[in-house]
């Protein structure tokens, strides 16, 4: 995911960002639901993104996405 997030930063600074960074976040959770003592459900997922942060021309951008292709 480095090259991903680096290519984001050149790209926006190629295109005239004075500045720009960008952030990969991969989350993980599990959940477990019990009644009476007992386990009902048991759940896992996952979920990735990646945002981008710019600054034009004085002004702030961001854009985010879950869709990594």
């Amino acid at each position: 995911m480095e090259d991903l997030t680096r290519f984001a930063v050149e790209v926006a600074q190629e295109a005239g960002a004075g500045y720009a960074d960008a952030r990969y976040v991969r989350t993980r959770e599990e959940r477990t639901s019990t009644r009476n003592g007992k386990v009902e459900t048991l759940a896992s997922t996952e979920s990735r993104g990646l945002g981008v942060r710019v600054l034009v021309d004085g002004a702030w951008g961001f854009a985010a996405s879950s869709d990594l292709s």
